[in-house]
Order: structure tokens, then C-alpha cells, then sequence
């Protein structure tokens, strides 16, 4: 089975998610789309706790992925400490040597891509998908990624999120309405 692996913070996951994904799926490229919340991005970034992010991923996925291929691994989250690629496609294939795994990303992060851990041991084993983000090009592409250019690009951002959050301005057209009924009821930003 090939599966993909879409790591991020997903804080919170938003409409550019799930788009990103049904498009992905439709390409019929992967047999199986897993979602990779990561306990503690390696790159520092401030976050939600895992424990909400968790159930926010929940949400969409039996809301909008029901009937797809569409699975979450709280690999990263019990893990706990930093999350590091190159560490969990290695440990998933070690387990499930029968898989093959590659991995999602979006084009934001070609130009640190060099920063990740083992990034050159990475991408001579595992292939990486790359995304269309908005404001962001393909110009540093390495070897082992494969440009999906021809999507839609993804305009979505959970930072601009989580600002008109705080700043109590709308993200009706950012948010699904069961992410957004989430986080009201939990009162998250």
C-alpha cells in the first residue's frame, strides 16, 4: 500500500486543508491519505496543545472524508518531543515495511526544506509531493520532489487564521462550520 503523510501543526485545520487533500486524492497517486499532527513542530512554533488539534482533525475527517481513504496518526503526538520527518518515515517503514510512504508538503516549504533533518538521506528515499501555496514557486525544488504545479492553489493560512481569531474578525469563508462551532465551544484563540 503506498500511503502519503500531511504533517503539520494543523492549528487549526482549515478549508485549505481539506481542499489541499481532495484534490490530492483525486489524482489517484496514493492508496491511503494520513493526516501527521506533530506534538512539537522543529522549528519552534507556537501551538495549540495536541490534545484540541486532535479532535479538530476529527472533525473533518467525519465530516469531510467520511467515505475517502482518509486516516489521522497520533504517531507524532504520542511520541511527544520534536518532530522530525526523517525520523518518522523511517520508524513507519520499519514497522510496515510492507508500505510504501512519501510525504505532502506544501511549496512554502522549499525554501527551508534544506534546514529539515537528513533532508538529502530523505529525498533519496521517499518521495515528496509538493503542493501549490499561494505567494510561493516551485524555484527550489530538489531532486526526489514532485511539483504538482497544475493544482489549485492553497490561500489558506492558519497564522492569518488565528490573527482574525484574536482580532475577533471573521473566518466564515477560512474555517468549516464544525472547526469553527469547535472553537467556540472550547473558547481555543
Amino acid at each position: 500500500m503506498h500511503i502519503v503523510l500531511f504533517g503539520g501543526a494543523f492549528d487549526p485545520p482549515h478549508l485549505g486543508h481539506i481542499s489541499v487533500v481532495k484534490n490530492f486524492l483525486d489524482l489517484k497517486l496514493v492508496d491511503r491519505l494520513v493526516f501527521l499532527p506533530v506534538f512539537n513542530h522543529a522549528f519552534d512554533k507556537d501551538m495549540m496543545g495536541p490534545q484540541h488539534r486532535l479532535k479538530m482533525l476529527e472533525e473533518v475527517k467525519k465530516t469531510h472524508f467520511k467515505d475517502l481513504p482518509v486516516y489521522i496518526s497520533e504517531y507524532e503526538i504520542h511520541k511527544e518531543g520534536m518532530s522530525i520527518t526523517y525520523e518518522t518515515l523511517e520508524e513507519l517503514t520499519k514497522e510496515n515495511p510492507r508500505h510504501t510512504y512519501s510525504f505532502l508538503i506544501g511549496s512554502d516549504n522549499l525554501e527551508s526544506f534544506h534546514k529539515w533533518h537528513h533532508f538529502e538521506e530523505m529525498l533519496e528515499k521517499y518521495k515528496f509531493f509538493v503542493y501549490p501555496r499561494a505567494g510561493y514557486s516551485f524555484d527550489n525544488l530538489r531532486e526526489g520532489m514532485i511539483a504538482l504545479k497544475y493544482m489549485p492553489e492553497m490561500k489558506v493560512s492558519s497564522s492569518v487564521i488565528r490573527e482574525n481569531l484574536e482580532n475577533k474578525k471573521s473566518v466564515d469563508d477560512l474555517l468549516s462550520s464544525e472547526i469553527i462551532d469547535y472553537i467556540k465551544e472550547n473558547e481555543l484563540y
